[in-house]
């Protein structure tokens, strides 16, 4: 076989991708650069990773958790060793697909247990509210809903490489307060299954060529308890973000792991405060009636232009030419929301208000922050 190539599945149309190994060896190489997700180890963990499993698997034998038959299936006697490897994905860039990391878990030793976390979560994930489980299943949903004649929006939303930023901490508990506030599950102790979910999350580790590495967020998409854990995650952060506070307006909501669908009544024309932060840690607070994806592309247009000119006076454009920051470090995220009065009122001036509240409190004006100066204007 020819070792300078490499052939995989295309991450989406069911294409096969034949690419140079080197492209695709940075690729792999570029993710694991990312030393908030990936941790590189000084050699195989296999055997201390085997004596923490042993430890669990022996209280839960000891407290009654685990009868002897489960206790037997949750061992991997002889584990394969877990390896990344990315399907391109040629849909995206055809030249230089990026990869989505997928880690091969399948006879690995926390196989049996992320096989046995899905077992547990599964009934009481697929009865949350906000569950799809397929397309199928979208459709009945979506079927259900009477329109009224007033306006309706659909609104949906995509979180970004959602497997590998879910913080453990964060995971954990969601799952946690989902089983304590479900009526279908019933057993084993959840403290005990919250202990079996940090080692599978904590220990999740691979390698690639000769190095070894742990992956320090999120959860491998290769493990077997990946989508119901996402799914978990999902629903905490719909309930604390989307389901309370716009649940006067929210007619329907519907998740399917990193994909949010939604029918809400009214105008949903956009209104918001967006918070961008360049790589030094500096922050700017702006407002926006554009669509954020559109919102984000000026900011970059005037980058670029910053960069060809060698000047700018916009304050984003001229902080990245003068500290030298590259158009990929821009990170841009939306904080806040004004929804259209329905008793009337100013919306742009509220935007401001709004605006200015967040310059205030999160203290961005210069030397502190990129903006430059604020008026009270708005209060006026």
């Amino acid at each position: 076989m020819d070792k300078n190539i490499v052939i995989r599945s295309a991450d989406k149309g069911g294409g096969i991708v034949i690419q140079d190994y080197s492209k695709y060896r940075l690729e792999i190489l570029n993710q694991l650069s990312d030393s908030n997700t990936y941790l590189k180890l000084n050699g195989d963990p296999t055997i201390q990773v085997k004596c923490l499993i042993e430890n669990v698997l022996q209280t839960g034998l000891e407290q009654d958790f685990l009868d002897q038959d489960l206790w037997e299936f949750l061992h991997q006697s002889n584990p394969r060793t877990p390896m990344i490897y990315p399907p391109p994905k040629v849909h995206k860039n055809l030249q230089d697909p990026p990869g989505r990391p997928i880690i091969s878990a399948v006879g690995g030793i926390l196989e049996p247990l992320a096989r046995w976390l899905d077992f547990l979560f599964k009934e009481t994930i697929e009865s949350l509210p906000t569950y799809i489980k397929d397309t199928p299943n979208f459709i009945h949903l979506i079927s259900t809903v009477n329109l009224p004649i007033e306006p309706v929006s659909l609104v949906t939303c995509d979180i970004n490489s959602l497997y590998t930023i879910i913080a453990h901490a964060g995971g954990v508990q969601a799952m946690r307060q989902i089983l304590l506030d479900s009526k279908k599950y019933e057993d084993p102790s959840i403290d005990y299954v919250m202990e079996i979910l940090e080692l599978v999350l904590t220990q999740n580790y691979f390698h690639f060529e000769l190095d070894w590495y742990r992956q320090l967020a999120g959860t491998s998409m290769g493990a077997s308890m990946a989508p119901i854990y996402a799914n978990g995650y999902m629903f905490g952060f719909e309930s604390q973000h989307i389901l309370e506070p716009f649940k006067d307006i929210i007619m329907i909501c519907g998740c399917y792991i990193d994909d949010i669908f939604m029918i809400v009544e009214g105008d949903t024309s956009v209104a918001e405060v967006y918070k961008l932060r360049c790589p030094c840690g500096l922050t700017y607070i702006g407002n926006t009636d554009l669509p954020l994806r559109e919102r984000i592309r000026n900011h970059r247009s005037s980058i670029r232009v910053a960069y060809r000119d060698q000047k700018s006076d916009l304050p984003v454009a001229k902080h990245f030419l003068e500290q030298g920051h590259t158009l990929p470090t821009l990170k841009l995220m939306a904080i806040d929301h004004i929804p259209v009065p329905r008793k009337g009122g100013d919306r742009k001036k509220m935007l401001l208000q709004r605006e200015l509240y967040w310059i205030r409190t999160l203290r961005t004006v210069y030397p502190n922050g990129l903006n430059e100066k604020y008026t009270l204007s708005a209060f006026l």
